[in-house]
């Protein structure tokens, strides 16, 4: 059972590493970010992504 949460979290981890690949393709640069609308976009969807992979951490260290 506690394997099982244990698990749950570390694929959520993945599955937000896998976004941010996803949406941090197009940036070059730490400027593109602030060019227009989509690269602030861009930047919230990622900074959220790296709070859950932070909270599942936490989440993780929690159990142990």
């Amino acid at each position: 059972m506690l394997l099982d949460v244990i698990l749950s979290f570390f694929e959520d981890i993945k599955k937000a590493i896998e976004l941010i690949n996803q949406r941090i393709e197009t940036i070059n640069s730490p400027v593109d970010f602030l060019k227009d609308n989509d690269g602030l976009i861009r930047l919230d969807a990622i900074s959220m992504r790296l709070q859950v992979i932070g909270e599942s951490f936490k989440s993780v260290d929690k159990l142990g």
